[in-house]
């Protein structure tokens, strides 16, 4: 395939345009390849982007995608030199898009911890935003799970919102807490019921043991009594459903083991999350003195 020459740029540009025309999809393109051409997104970030701006148009998507052939990232830059010459987008308008060094900080954390995709829901989030199709609201409750146990990027993520009218940063503070504290209250139903679930495993064991001809009660056998272990192994937890049906005493022994381990991971991620807890309070309380002193 040969590659893509200026006046294919400028082409593919003004058919974007075309499509796109009166969509605020083509102001965040414009800016996504300038971010790109500075040094500020990488080419994955970049491609993430596009996918998300253009999902609906698979024609544009795949025209796009010529621009940036694979181990040719210089040449894709001196071709979309071209089509930032083209199309002017102010400073302001990219830092309200995105905040590379900020972006830079959450994909080097999930990078490290093997998390990219938290790192890439982040973008499409920021797109939905700025494109209006999710408000301050919807976002901030979808980010701020993303980011329990980070407390400092729930910081810096409400940077974003600095600028805005202080109702805003009240309202997003309020999300961080309700979200939080509904997503903990959550957390310890679910520990509840694995628990519950464990001991009633336990109790069936025993009675196997004692007997390995005594029945199972017929409701313990019911898949709605065993969607709490669908949750935690999803399709895996059908497969050992079946395991248990048709073998109960060589079944039991396993599922015990899987579900103590995860009941321990839980038991130490909740520990992390109420330690995250107290900072994101301590936090709240923070702003608050500051605003009340009028430092905010």
């Amino acid at each position: 395939m040969e590659k893509p020459t200026k006046h294919d740029a400028i082409a593919f540009i003004r058919y974007v345009k075309q499509h796109l025309d009166g969509d605020n999809s083509y102001n965040e393109f414009g800016v996504a390849l300038d971010n790109f051409y500075h040094g500020r997104l990488s080419v994955e970030d970049l491609t993430t982007l596009v996918e998300t701006l253009f999902e609906s148009y698979e024609n544009l998507l795949s025209g796009f995608k010529l621009f940036l052939p694979e181990k040719k990232q210089q040449e894709s830059k001196r071709v979309l030199r071209v089509v930032l010459k083209n199309n002017k987008y102010s400073s302001d308008e990219s830092k309200k898009i995105v905040c590379h060094g900020f972006l830079e900080k959450v994909k080097t954390r999930f990078e490290t911890s093997n998390n990219i995709e938290i790192y890439n829901s982040i973008l499409r989030l920021m797109i939905e935003y700025r494109k209006r199709s999710l408000n301050i609201d919807q976002v901030c409750e979808k980010i701020f799970v993303l980011f329990i146990g980070h407390a400092d990027l729930v910081y810096e993520f409400e940077k974003f919102f600095e600028d805005q009218n202080c109702k805003t940063r009240k309202d997003v503070e309020k999300t961080r807490i309700r979200v939080i504290d509904d997503y903990m209250n959550e957390m310890e139903v679910m520990l509840c019921n694995l628990q519950t679930f464990i001991q009633r495993i336990i109790e069936v064991l025993n009675r196997l043991k004692e007997n390995p001809l005594v029945k199972i009660n017929n409701p313990f056998q019911r898949i709605t009594n065993f969607r709490c272990f669908q949750i935690f192994y999803d399709k895996f937890g059908l497969e050992n459903i079946q395991a248990l049906r048709n073998s109960p005493i060589e079944a039991f022994p396993d599922v015990l083991i899987q579900l103590t381990m995860k009941e321990e991971e839980i038991l130490r991620f909740r520990t992390s999350a109420l330690d995250f807890l107290v900072q994101i309070r301590g936090m709240h309380c923070n702003n608050a003195r500051k605003r009340k002193a009028g430092v905010d």
